[in-house]
Parts: structure tokens; C-alpha cells; sequence
């Protein structure tokens, strides 16, 4: 029953802490905003990636532990890359977060992301965040896979 898993969800979403709200919020502005939701998407990772590695812990370490949870989740296999591809994506490249290359010489621009980079990361943040958002609120997730 449809009605039965939605009002779970409801009842989920009203009792979550305020930032699954805004998680949540950033989720959804992903695809409300054409030209804003790989940035969305990546906002939404870094949220996600703090429940996996505290203020203090390496990018190593909230990456192996967000990869480590999505492989219990079962996501591993529907992932078409992993968990620091897709931070390591988020950050170097002029399309998501960060224009300029702060490691380069001069003034040098992050390239554009390809076609096939830019499907895997928004097919995979996707994935992640929707996964990490269903289990804070104790619902199953579905995976609809594309043809």
C-alpha cells in the first residue's frame, strides 16, 4: 500500500533533527534547479560525508567510512564509481564547486566535466544521499535502475 509507506515517511521526515530537513532541502533544490544541481548535489554529499568523518578526521577516513556504509546499504553495485571519486569530482571541476585550480601555477581553471562524468556523478550523489536520507529515516530505499 503506497498511503501506508508514505505516511511512514512522513511521520519519519516530521521527527528527523533539522539538518535531514535541509539535506533533504538540497536534495530536492538538486532538480528544481537545472543549472544549480550538480552544486546542490555536492552540498548535499559534504553533509552527508560529516556523518561519516567528524570535524577532525582525514578526507581518507570519511570517505573509507561513507564507503564502507554504502557497501552495508547494498548500494556498492548500482555505484558507477566510488565515494572519492565522486568528493574528488565535486571539487575539480569547473562545473560543480570550484572554478579555479588552487594547486596550478597562475591563474588556471579546473576543467570541465565530460559527458560520462557528469552522468556517473549525478546518477551516483543521487544514489548516496537518497540511500543515507532512507536509512536516517528508517525506510527502505528502491533503486530504479535506467535502461
Amino acid at each position: 500500500m503506497p498511503l501506508k509507506q508514505l505516511l511512514k515517511a512522513r511521520t519519519a521526515y516530521l521527527a528527523a533533527p533539522p539538518i535531514l530537513h535541509e539535506l533533504i532541502g538540497l536534495h530536492v533544490s538538486a532538480y528544481k534547479a537545472p543549472l544549480g544541481n550538480l552544486f546542490m548535489l555536492a552540498k548535499a554529499l559534504e553533509v552527508v560525508g560529516k556523518h561519516y568523518g567528524p570535524t577532525r578526521a582525514t578526507r581518507a577516513t570519511r570517505n573509507s567510512s561513507m564507503q564502507h556504509a554504502m557497501n552495508g546499504m547494498g548500494l556498492t553495485p548500482h555505484l558507477k564509481q566510488n565515494v572519492e571519486w565522486l568528493f574528488n569530482i565535486a571539487n575539480t571541476r569547473f562545473d560543480i564547486r570550484h572554478a579555479v585550480d588552487k594547486d596550478a601555477p597562475g591563474v588556471s581553471l579546473h576543467p570541465k566535466l565530460t559527458p560520462a562524468e557528469r552522468r556517473d556523478f549525478e546518477e551516483d550523489a543521487t544514489l548516496v544521499v537518497r540511500a543515507f536520507i532512507c536509512e536516517q529515516l528508517g525506510l527502505d530505499m528502491h533503486i530504479v535502475l535506467k535502461k
